[in-house]
């Protein structure tokens, strides 16, 4: 009786516990090792050198109006001279009128004649006399042929104004001929230029 009551009250050893399929799907990932990103004292002084040289940079300064209208007036598709410095000391564009070559015509009825004035302010109002000569005329006076006169008010559109002009020629014979400009501004100062060409008719 004793032994049978010593075999059903023995020591047994425990069975761990078994987590269920619900408990493992909650459990938190393993940590995963990471490497630390050390930053050196030396990069970290360049970058605030960096910053701080690029803080006192000072802006690019803006060119005044007059400069701006020279550089501009230098660009401009003309005869004239440029200026060849924006101080406010430099001398200016001397005043004068350029005359395009102008090539031989065949019976012309319009000429067109291009031509730069050089010198006169923005906005400077001029007036420009175009004479138009046929050369070597013999006979009497009174069968010779007379000149083309014709003229234009104009306004320069900066110290290196390039203008442009179409003649009536359609009255013209053939022959030598010379064709002069003369401007005028408000002064009344004159400023003379020639070309020399020939009208045939073939």
């Amino acid at each position: 009786m004793l032994l049978a009551l010593l075999f059903r009250t023995g020591t047994k050893t425990p069975t761990p516990p078994v987590a269920s399929a619900a408990q493992v799907d909650r459990a938190p990932p393993p940590a995963l090792a990471t490497t630390p990103v050390v930053v050196t004292a030396d990069s970290t002084l360049r970058h605030d050198t960096t910053v701080a040289q690029a803080a006192k940079t000072p802006p690019k300064p803006a060119h005044s109006e007059r400069v701006a209208n020279i550089l501009a007036w230098n660009k401009l598709k003309s005869s004239c001279p440029k200026m060849k410095d924006t101080l406010a000391t430099a001398k200016p564009i001397e005043y004068a009128v350029l005359m395009d070559s102008v090539r031989d015509q065949v019976l012309p009825k319009t000429m067109d004649v291009g031509y730069d004035v050089c010198g006169l302010s923005k906005t400077s109002p001029f007036t420009a006399k175009f004479t138009l000569t046929k050369l070597n005329q013999g006979g009497l006076p009174m069968t010779r042929q007379k000149p083309l006169d014709e003229q234009q008010i104009e306004t320069a559109g900066s110290p290196r104004s390039h203008e442009k002009v179409t003649l009536d020629t359609h009255e013209m014979s053939r022959g030598d001929y010379e064709l002069t400009v003369v401007v005028s501004d408000a002064k009344k100062k004159l400023a003379t230029a020639t070309r020399l060409f020939k009208i045939t008719d073939k």
